[in-house]
C-alpha cells in the first residue's frame, strides 16, 4: 500500500466511515503514522474546544469528529463531510500538535484514587484500566502494596514484543500498550494479561495461549488493542485481527514431551526434545513440514509413534504454514504452506510480497528455534506438500541444513538444481546430503516426479544423493522407507572418519559407488591425523579399479557419438562413479558434448511443449523424436525421452 492510498483511509477510520487499518503500512510509514497522530490531536483538541466558542460550533465539529456509534443513520455524504473537515483542521494546526505524552500524572492519580475507594468487579474494572495506560504510566503510579500487581504487570509488559497478524495476512510488529483485558469463558470471566501470554487467536472462538501451557478459549471482552511501532501508536481493531504472537513468549522445554510455540512472524511450531537429552551438548535435530491442510505436530507424533529410535536420537521439530485452514478443528488446526512463487536466491525474479513465503518464515522460526536449544545439525524433511518446501529450504539455504529428506513430493521449477548460478550457492548445496523418498504407486503425487527430482540433482552433480523407493506405501507417510533415509543422511555427513571409513567400506560391498567415492572423500578431510589414511587409499584404490575399464569405453564412445546409444550406459556410470579419478576424461568429453546441444535441444524441447499445451501432439512427438536424435547430450533430452515412452 502506498501513502496515496493510505492517507484518506486514517480520517475515514477515526471518524468511523471505514474499519480498515494500514497495518503494514503504518509500520514502515513515519509521515503516515505522523499524520494518523496530527488526526487523532485535531480529535482531542475538539472535545476540549473552550466554553467561549459559540454552542452550534462546538455541536457541529464534535458530530463531524465522533465514531459512528454515536450517530446513527448518520449518511455517507455526512461521513465524508467529517472527513474533509479533520483534514482541514489536520493542516491548520499541522506542525503545532504535540507528540504523544506518557499519561498525565492528574489521570493517573484519579483512578488510582479510585481503584483504591472500589471493591469487587469495579476495582477489577479500574485494574485494567490503569494497566491499559501502558507502561508510560509507571513513572505515576506509588508503589503501594494495593498496586504492586499492577506495577508489576506494567514492568513485564514493558518487555514484551508481539507480532500482530491481520485477516488480511499483514503483519505489523512492535510493544502491545494493551497490558491486560477480559475474557467471557465457559467457566465465566477472567482477567489476562498479556505478559502472560504466548499468543492469541482472534475466531468465533478466541483462543489464548498462556506460558503456563494452558489454554483459555472463549470471547475476548475488548474491542480495541493499542500497539506501540518505531512509527508511532497504533489501535488495532480486534474484529480485523486473527493473531498476536509474543516475541519468544514459549514456555520451558521439556524432555520428551512436545512444546508448543509462535515465532516472531506468527507461524506456530512444535518442538520435541528427547527423553535422555543432554541440554549442556548440541543435538542433532529433524525439522518436518506437514503435508496440506494438516499440521507438523501430528508429523512429530508419527515420528514418535512409527520410529522411536529416532525420536530419541533427534530433537524434532515441526514448523507449520503460515496459511491457517478456515473451519478447521480448534484443538487440531490445519495449516498450508506457500511456495510455488517463492524465488529465493534462484536465477528467477519473484513477484513482490514473494519473498516472504513458507521458506522464508520456515528459515526464520528455526532460527529462533535454535536460540532455545542448541542443535548441532538439521535435516529438513517433509511429505506432500512439505515435500515440495523441503526442496525449496535446502536450496535456497543450504547453510542451514546437513541434509534433506522430501517424501512424496517434487520439485517446483525455482527449486531445480539448474536454476542457481551463483558459485557460492551451488557450492554449499553440494555439501549436504539429500535422501528422495517416494511410493511408486502414489497417486497423490507421481512416483514419476520423485524419480524426476533424482535424476535432476544426479545431472547436476550432487555428490550424496540417494533414491529411497517403496512397492506398496502409496503416499503414506507412516509406511514409507523414512528412518532408512534419515539413517543414510545420518551416516553419509558424519564428522567421525572411523564410522566415514566403515560406511563407505559397507556401501562399497553393496556396490553403492556414489556413496563410497563422496564417503571416501568426507572421511579424508576429516581424518586431521592421518590415523585412517591406509583404509581411504585402499578404498580409492578399489574404486578406481571398478570405474576405470568403464571410463575409458565411453569416453571412446563419446568422442564417436553419432547416436543416443551410448547415453544410458554414461547415465548409469555417472550415478556410480562420477566423482571417481578415472571418470574425468569421460565426464569433461561429455560436457563438451552437452554444450554444444544444449541451446538446439532447449528450443525443441520448448516448441515440443507450446506443441503438446496447443493440442498438436503429433507435431510434439516428432520434435521430440528430433531432440532425442540429434542432441541427446542436452539436459532435456530425458525429458523428451520420458514423454516418448508415455507417449499414447
Amino acid at each position: 500500500m502506498e501513502c496515496h492510498e493510505a492517507r484518506p483511509l486514517l480520517a475515514e477510520t477515526l471518524t468511523g466511515v471505514s474499519e480498515r487499518w494500514p497495518l503494514a503500512h503504518l509500520a514502515t510509514c513515519a509521515g503516515c503514522s505522523t499524520v494518523l497522530e496530527e488526526l487523532r490531536a485535531v480529535d482531542r483538541r475538539l472535545l476540549e474546544l473552550p466554553a467561549i466558542l459559540p454552542r452550534f460550533v462546538d455541536r457541529d465539529l464534535r458530530l463531524a469528529a465522533r465514531p459512528a456509534a454515536s450517530r446513527p443513520g448518520r449518511t455517507a455524504a455526512g461521513l465524508a463531510a467529517a472527513a474533509a473537515i479533520l483534514m482541514t483542521l489536520t493542516l491548520l494546526f499541522k506542525g503545532s500538535a504535540p507528540p504523544p505524552t506518557p499519561p498525565p500524572a492528574p489521570r493517573v492519580s484519579a483512578l488510582v484514587a479510585r481503584f483504591v475507594a472500589a471493591e469487587g468487579e469495579r476495582r477489577d474494572a479500574l485494574a485494567i484500566e490503569i494497566m491499559n495506560l501502558g507502561p508510560d504510566a509507571l513513572p505515576f503510579l506509588p508503589r503501594t502494596p494495593e498496586l504492586s500487581e499492577i506495577v508489576s504487570a506494567l514492568q513485564a509488559a514493558d518487555e514484551v514484543r508481539v507480532t500482530v497478524t491481520s485477516k488480511e495476512g499483514e503483519t505489523v510488529r512492535g510493544a502491545l500498550v494493551t497490558t491486560a483485558f477480559k475474557m467471557k469463558t465457559s467457566f465465566g470471566e477472567t482477567t489476562v494479561q498479556v505478559a502472560k501470554v504466548v499468543s492469541i487467536e482472534f475466531g468465533a472462538t478466541d483462543v489464548v495461549t498462556t506460558k503456563e501451557k494452558t489454554q483459555l478459549k472463549g470471547k475476548i471482552l475488548l474491542d480495541e488493542f493499542k500497539l506501540k511501532t518505531d512509527a508511532g501508536e497504533m489501535t488495532l481493531k480486534r474484529a480485523n485481527l486473527a493473531s498476536i504472537a509474543v516475541d519468544g513468549a514459549a514456555g520451558k522445554l521439556e524432555k520428551g514431551k512436545i512444546e508448543d510455540g509462535t515465532a516472531k512472524n506468527g507461524v506456530t511450531y512444535h518442538v520435541r526434545l528427547p527423553a535422555k537429552h543432554d541440554p549442556k551438548k548440541p543435538a542433532p535435530a529433524i525439522l518436518i513440514l506437514h503435508g496440506s491442510n494438516m499440521n507438523s505436530k501430528a508429523y512429530v507424533e508419527t515420528i514418535v509413534a512409527t520410529w522411536p529410535k529416532v525420536a530419541e536420537d533427534y530433537v524434532l521439530i515441526g514448523i507449520n504454514g503460515e496459511h491457517k485452514v478456515p473451519g478447521g478443528k480448534e484443538d487440531n488446526p490445519a495449516f498450508n504452506y506457500t511456495y510455488v512463487n517463492f524465488a529465493g536466491k534462484s536465477k528467477y525474479k519473484g513477484f513482490p510480497g514473494t519473498d516472504r513465503e513458507s521458506p522464508a518464515q520456515v528459515s526464520e522460526a528455526l532460527t529462533e528455534i535454535k536460540q532455545r536449544v542448541s542443535l548441532s545439525k538439521v535435516f529438513v524433511g517433509g511429505h506432500s506438500q512439505g515435500g515440495f518446501l523441503t526442496y525449496s529450504l535446502l536450496m535456497n539455504y543450504p547453510e542451514m541444513f546437513a541434509g534433506a529428506f522430501p517424501v512424496s513430493g517434487g520439485v517446483i521449477i525455482q527449486a531445480e538444481p539448474a536454476a542457481y548460478d551463483k558459485e557460492e550457492i551451488r557450492s554449499a548445496q553440494r555439501k549436504a546430503a539429500l535422501a528422495i523418498v517416494h511410493g511408486e504407486n502414489d497417486e497423490a503425487v507421481d512416483f514419476s516426479m520423485g524419480r524426476s527430482a533424482y535424476e535432476s540433482f544426479l545431472d547436476d552433480g550432487f555428490p550424496m544423493v540417494r533414491f529411497f523407493t517403496h512397492k506398496t506405501a502409496a503416499h503414506m507417510f507412516a509406511v514409507l522407507p523414512v528412518e532408512e533415509a534419515v539413517r543414510w543422511l545420518e551416516s553419509m555427513t558424519s564428522d567421525d572418519p572411523a564410522a566415514l571409513v566403515a560406511f563407505a567400506e559397507k556401501q562399497f560391498a553393496g556396490k553403492e559407488f556414489r556413496d563410497a567415492v563422496a564417503l571416501a572423500e568426507r572421511a579424508k578431510a576429516a581424518d586431521k591425523g592421518g590415523k585412517h589414511a591406509a583404509k581411504i587409499k585402499a578404498l580409492h584404490q578399489a574404486i578406481e579399479k571398478e570405474a576405470a575399464p568403464r571410463a575409458k569405453s565411453l569416453e571412446k564412445a563419446i568422442a564417436a557419438a553419432k547416436d543416443d546409444s551410448w547415453v544410458a550406459d554414461f547415465a548409469a556410470f555417472r550415478a556410480e562413479f562420477e566423482f571417481s579419478e578415472s571418470a574425468k576424461p569421460a565426464m569433461e568429453a561429455y560436457a563438451k558434448l552437452r554444450a554444444a546441444h544444449e541451446k538446439p535441444g532447449e528450443e525443441l524441447f520448448y516448441a515440443a511443449r507450446k506443441d503438446f499445451n496447443s493440442d498438436k501432439d503429433a507435431e510434439g512427438y516428432k520434435k521430440c523424436e528430433e531432440l532425442v536424435q540429434k542432441y541427446y547430450a542436452s539436459s532435456y533430452y530425458r525429458y523428451a525421452k520420458g514423454w516418448l515412452k508415455n507417449r499414447k
